[in-house]
């Protein structure tokens, strides 16, 4: 693509140069965009890819170009100048997250490949042919163009891009707005499950960040996981708010099936709002192939083996199983906020042990086996999961606890100290 435009601009230039003759043909040279690619690339992949991509692409247009061969002085200094420009474009560009901030890089692209024109202008003096103002200025002018040019063709060419299943950050960032559809039906239909589903996002995203992975689609995916969910959302215990409970008048496989279908539900519904794919692969994967342990520990109690045992599998999401390290995060920060939440005191220690405990049991169970998770990440994610979880969201519910128990203590001291009948007679003193 890059090759067609440069040939295309190629052939307009000299067009342009008929008209206007005082503008000398190696200016032209640097008006073409040539850095739009790069610049694509490393919003749409990795900064890696597009950075292999740019030292390709400086060494073909030095080779492309009008001279001869990269080993001649001006294919060089026109590679230097591809190679240079693209890395700033590439820079400025990696996890765009709104779309000014690429014409913003593209500004910034033009000014620095304005001081590489200078720069090769003094390095080469045959490089332009300079013999008044306006031929040092068309250069420098052309350059800046250039820069801008590309953004403009980035800001253009990215939603045709995302339209084949590539997902930017700016496209997840513009998911993440509280007013997506889904996300406000969620909000009103089922609270309890919006709620979760935005704690379990804060969780995870800070989890992702640790390790390395990338937070923003943990974060993004996170709160369209559990979208399903808006469709019955009375049977999810989180939405009931002390209200009856319709899973006591079924029976466990049928809860277990209602349980299920949020996971076929919210894929469908995530495809009706065109969702990227990489965010509705993420909603199976939450839960992965585990099991509905409530449900099928209540089929147990209630089994008569003489007529029919209770199968597991039956009770089982199904799947797949979390294929990235982002999947397993977002199915680990899922469990845990679940879990976390049901306890009465959740202090440090307790919050500890169910971020271990649900850690380890879905190692146990193989629910991490075909992400490419280490041990090492673990332990950090581990780590990650208790922080956050005492420091940013059961924080004021634990310093009231801890408040408490040390009124307790206090109370107990004076108690030792004075006596039983001497705090009674405070305390009545205190009354009147």
């Amino acid at each position: 693509m890059t090759i067609v435009m440069v040939d295309t601009f190629q052939f307009l230039s000299n067009l342009v140069h008929e008209v206007f003759s005082q503008i000398s043909l190696d200016a032209f040279n640097f008006i073409i965009p040539i850095f739009a690619s790069g610049m694509l690339i490393a919003l749409v992949l990795n900064f890696e890819v597009a950075f292999f991509y740019a030292i390709i692409l400086s060494i073909i247009l030095g080779l492309a170009s009008e001279y001869s061969t990269i080993l001649s002085e001006r294919g060089i200094y026109y590679s230097f100048y591809c190679f240079c420009g693209s890395l700033i474009g590439i820079k400025g560009t990696y996890k765009s997250d709104q779309r000014i901030s690429i014409f913003k890089a593209g500004i910034i692209l033009g000014l620095f490949n304005t001081v590489i024109v200078i720069i090769l202008t003094f390095l080469e003096s045959k490089l332009f042919l300079i013999s008044t103002l306006s031929d040092y200025l068309y250069p420098m002018a052309m350059a800046f163009s250039s820069g801008v040019l590309s953004s403009i063709i980035v800001l253009g060419i990215t939603p045709v891009v995302e339209l084949f299943g590539y997902t930017t950050d700016i496209k997840l960032l513009e998911l993440a707005n509280t007013d997506h559809p889904l996300l406000s039906k969620l909000a009103i239909e089922a609270p309890g499950t919006y709620h979760h589903s935005f704690v379990v996002s804060r969780l995870a995203e800070s989890a992702a960040e640790a390790i390395g992975v990338n937070s923003l689609l943990v974060k993004v995916a996170c709160l369209y996981h559990d979208i399903g969910k808006v469709l019955k959302p009375s049977y999810f215990i989180e939405n009931q708010e002390g209200r009856e409970n319709k899973h006591d008048k079924l029976s466990p496989h049928m809860s277990s099936m209602i349980i299920q279908s949020h996971v076929k539900e919210g894929i469908e519904l995530a495809k009706k709002a065109k969702l990227p794919k990489v965010i509705i692969d993420l909603i199976p994967q939450h839960h992965g192939t585990s099991l509905i342990s409530y449900f099928y520990n209540k089929a147990r109690k209630m089994e008569n083996k003489e007529v029919e045992a209770v199968d597991a599998q039956d009770y089982r999401y199904t799947g797949p199983r979390p294929q990235s390290k982002e999947g397993a995060i977002i199915m680990l920060a899922d469990s845990i906020e679940a879990t976390a939440r049901s306890l009465e005191e959740p202090t440090p220690g307790k919050l500890k042990e169910v971020v271990d405990t649900t850690i380890t049991k879905r190692f146990k169970d193989g629910q991490l086996d075909e992400c490419n998770l280490t041990f090492n990440d673990l332990n950090i994610i581990a780590e990650n999961f208790t922080n956050t979880l005492i420091k940013s969201i059961y924080h004021p519910r634990i310093s009231y606890i801890l408040e408490e128990k040390q009124k307790e203590l206090k109370t107990v001291e004076l108690n030792k100290t004075l006596g039983v009948d001497a705090i009674k007679k405070a305390l009545d003193d205190e009354k009147d």
